[in-house]
């Protein structure tokens, strides 16, 4: 299964807020778990994982973000710096880490600052 970066911003939005967000219906329970099992792995969450026989996760129960997890969340949050950042990133057409997304927000953020500020 391909990682989906939106997938993972609306997690960790609801894991943050305790709220569904609407968009996460648009998701199969399989593709939910297997980015739960992604963000526990990566340190973005602290979650327990149940693994079926075949190695993938059936189910799983979410604690709470990670520091790590606060961080990447504060960083893409803001829904017109997330598509921004999406536009910069399919733009130079490169495959993202959590920490290059970081820093196209980042980048994105200030950029539309110093924009503003003019």
């Amino acid at each position: 299964m391909k990682r989906d970066w939106n997938l993972i911003r609306l997690l960790l939005l609801e894991v943050e807020s305790g709220e569904k967000p609407a968009e996460l219906n648009q998701y199969s329970d399989e593709q939910v778990l297997y980015h739960c099992d992604l963000l526990n792995e990566s340190d973005l969450i602290i979650a327990s994982i149940a693994l079926g026989g075949n190695g993938t996760a059936v189910g799983a129960r979410i604690e709470r973000l990670t520091w790590k997890g606060h961080d990447l969340l504060d960083t893409i949050r803001d829904e017109n710096t997330w598509k921004l950042t999406q536009a910069v990133v399919k733009e130079a057409t490169v495959s993202a880490t959590a920490d290059m997304l970081k820093e196209a927000c980042k980048w994105v953020a200030s950029t539309a600052f110093e924009a503003a500020a003019k």
